[in-house]
């Protein structure tokens, strides 16, 4: 992936075109109060740039992720005064009052990002296109230019995107499961020290990832063979 800011700020003009776009009147008396952008098919999360951009400009915003899902991934975070919050997307996103009444309030934030993350199918802008940035895909054996290598030398699934961005889509990954299933982030990070320093952890995620097997399937093989002898 790859971005850039605009050049030239958006005229009055072209401002008054958008509300026209939305069907609604033209306005003087509005202002801008949050972005959207998306990351392609990558995971949704606010990325370093993001939050250089946002920290400073007031409003709700958002990072589409995974457009060729559905439903698609949704990150959101509101900003003001420099100050960064976790917003409730309920109160963004006008939730059926029926669906209201049957859930509990503190699921609504949630029903709210699912419906946000819903799949819709429209035609391209014309517009967007002359602001289209034509990026060459990285070559197979360049792909982790700049990286240093360790000791983990895997085979790896191929993949287009670069190794800053793999990180990235791996951490907010960790973080995402971790968080579903109770897991705090001292305990995973002490993990992650213990498997990277570990010869033996080591040994057995390089064998499974190489043979394609999992963990629990060896100790089942393991069991059976005892059990056969």
């Amino acid at each position: 992936m790859n971005a850039r800011e605009l050049a030239v700020p958006e005229t009055p003009e072209q401002a008054q075109g958008r509300f026209a776009s939305w069907q609604s009147e033209p306005s003087d008396d509005w202002l801008y109060f949050g972005t959207v952008h998306h990351h392609c098919s990558a995971s949704a999360f606010q990325s370093a740039t993001d939050e250089q951009n946002e920290w400073n400009q007031d409003g709700l915003h958002l990072t589409v992720g995974r457009l060729d899902a559905e439903p698609h991934d949704v990150h959101a975070r509101f900003y003001l005064d420099g100050h960064a919050y976790e917003p409730d997307l309920s109160r963004f996103w006008p939730v059926d009052p029926a669906l209201v009444a049957l859930v509990p309030p503190e699921v609504l934030p949630e029903v709210a990002r699912f419906q946000m993350g819903a799949k819709v199918t429209v035609d391209f802008p014309e517009a967007w296109r002359a602001n289209l940035v034509e990026v060459r895909a990285e070559r197979r054996e360049r792909r982790d230019v700049g990286h240093t290598p360790t000791r983990w030398q895997l085979e790896l699934p191929e993949v287009e995107q670069p190794h800053r961005f793999r990180l990235e889509d791996a951490l907010e990954d960790i973080h995402r499961r971790s968080g579903h299933n109770g897991i705090p982030e001292a305990q995973w990070l002490a993990e992650l020290g213990r498997l990277a320093a570990d010869d033996v952890c080591h040994l057995l995620v390089t064998a499974c990832l190489e043979h394609g097997v999992q963990p629990d399937e060896l100790l089942a093989e393991l069991a059976t063979s005892e059990v056969g002898a």
